[in-house]
C-alpha cells in the first residue's frame, strides 16, 4: 500500500531563482507530486540575483504550491520567523541546506513537534569567506541543533565527510539529475567547443578557463569557450577585460542564464565540458554533460574525483596548474572519432545512476521510516 504524504520543503531560494539547490528541490518536489503526494514549498519572497520581490503564493506545474515569505538581516543568513506559520498540516518537513531555517526549526521543534529531514547541500562551506567562524559555528551550534532532525541526508561524499564529524548517522543519497533532456546525439565531433555551465562566481574559477583558452590556442587548438550561467555578482565585465587582455575575446561567449532549450543545444554541441570550481557539493552540470555524451575535464576536488574515479570519459585536472591542465585537455582533443564516441557512450550510461526516479525512491524510503518510527 502506497503511503500518501503531505510534504513541506523549506528552502532559502526557489523558482524562479536558478541554481543547484533550487533545481534539486524542483525535481524532487515534481517527482513527489507525480507519485501522489501533496507538496508545498516555503521559501523567501525575493530573488537574490536581482532583489526582485516575488508573488506571495504561486502554484507551479505539476501542482507544487509555493509560499514566499519576507525576511530581514543578511542574505547570507536571512531571518524569516514567519516560516513557523506554515508547518501545520504537513506530515514531514524537509529542510534544504544549513542556514537560518535549519537552525530555527531545530530550535523550535519542542513546540511544533514535526518530523524533520535535513538535506545538507554542502552546508555553508561553499566559499572560504569566514572559514574560521564557520568552523566554530559548525562544531558548536550546528552540532547541537542537528540532533533535532529525525534523519540527515548528505548529497555527496564530500558532505558525508564534513557532517559525519557532528552527525555520525548521516546518510548518503546523491543528488538527482534530470538527465533525459540531454540524451541527444552529438551534432558534431571535432569542433573544439569547450563549455562551462554554472554561476559566474569567484570560486567557480571562470578566469582560469579564459586563461586556459589562451594556452590551448597557443598550442594550435582553435578552441571556443561557451560560458552558460547567471552572473549574480556582476563579474562579467572584469572577465571580459581579461579575455581582451589575452586576445581571446572573440572566442569567448558569455551566454548568461540560458533557457532549457539553449542549454540542451550547448551540451549537444560541446566537445569538452570544463569546471575549475574550487568547491562543489556534487556537480550537477558535470552529470548533465555526461548525459549529453560530453567528455569532462574537472578540477581536482573531492566531489569531482568521486564522479570520475576510474572513468574513461574524463580527466581530473589541477586548474591551479594550467600548463598541466592544458596537456590533459589536449589529449582529449586529439582522440580519434571512434574512441571519442566510445567514451561518450560510457558517459551517457554512467549518468543514468543519478536519475531522479532512482533518487526519489531512496528519499521516500527514509520518509516512511521516519514517519513510522523505524529509525
Amino acid at each position: 500500500m502506497i503511503m500518501k504524504m503531505k510534504i513541506l520543503h523549506i528552502v532559502r531560494q526557489f523558482f524562479p531563482a536558478i541554481g543547484g539547490i533550487e533545481n534539486y528541490v524542483l525535481h524532487l518536489a515534481s517527482q513527489q507530486v507525480k507519485q501522489g503526494h501533496t507538496v508545498k514549498i516555503v521559501t523567501l519572497n525575493r530573488n537574490f540575483a536581482d532583489d526582485k520581490k516575488l508573488k506571495p503564493f504561486e502554484t507551479l506545474p505539476p501542482g507544487i504550491e509555493i509560499i514566499r515569505i519576507p525576511f530581514f538581516f543578511s542574505k547570507k543568513y536571512p531571518l524569516a520567523f514567519r516560516v513557523i506559520r506554515y508547518l501545520k498540516g504537513s506530515d514531514i518537513i524537509t529542510v534544504h541546506a544549513v542556514d537560518f531555517f535549519a537552525d530555527f526549526l531545530a530550535l523550535t521543534k519542542v513546540f511544533h513537534r514535526k518530523k524533520m529531514i535535513l538535506i545538507t547541500h554542502g552546508g555553508f562551506f561553499h566559499t572560504a569567506w569566514g572559514s574560521i567562524l564557520k568552523k566554530i559555528y559548525f562544531h558548536t551550534v550546528t552540532r547541537l541543533l542537528i540532533r533535532s532532525y529525525d534523519a540527515v541526508i548528505g548529497c555527496s561524499e564530500n558532505d558525508i565527510n564534513i557532517f559525519k564529524q557532528i552527525c555520525p548517522s548521516i546518510l548518503l543519497i546523491h543528488n538527482g539529475v534530470n538527465t533525459e533532456p540531454y540524451l541527444k546525439t552529438k551534432k558534431a565531433f571535432v569542433n573544439y567547443e569547450l563549455l562551462y555551465v554554472g554561476r559566474v562566481d569567484v570560486h567557480k574559477g571562470v578566469d582560469k578557463l579564459i586563461r586556459l583558452v589562451r594556452i590551448l590556442r597557443d598550442e594550435g587548438f582553435p578552441v571556443h569557450l561557451n560560458i552558460a550561467g547567471p552572473d549574480w555578482k556582476k563579474l562579467q565585465p572584469s572577465l571580459e577585460k581579461l579575455a581582451v587582455d589575452l586576445d581571446v575575446s572573440k572566442v569567448i561567449s558569455f551566454k548568461g542564464a540560458v533557457s532549457d532549450e539553449e542549454l540542451q543545444r550547448v551540451y549537444s554541441t560541446a566537445h569538452i565540458f570544463l569546471s575549475a570550481s574550487a568547491y562543489e557539493g556534487f556537480g550537477i552540470s558535470a552529470v548533465e554533460a555526461m548525459a549529453s555524451g560530453t567528455l569532462c575535464a574537472l578540477n581536482n576536488i573531492e566531489s569531482f574525483r568521486k564522479l570520475l574515479l576510474g572513468k574513461s570519459f574524463g580527466v581530473i585536472c589541477d586548474f591551479n596548474n594550467l600548463e598541466d591542465t592544458a596537456n590533459k585537455i589536449s589529449a582529449l582533443l586529439k582522440l580519434p572519432e571512434s574512441e571519442y564516441h566510445n567514451f561518450s557512450n560510457d558517459a551517457r550510461e554512467y549518468s543514468k545512476n543519478f536519475s531522479w526516479e532512482h533518487i526519489v525512491t531512496k528519499i521516500e524510503k527514509i520518509y516512511k521510516e521516519v514517519l513510522t518510527d523505524l529509525r
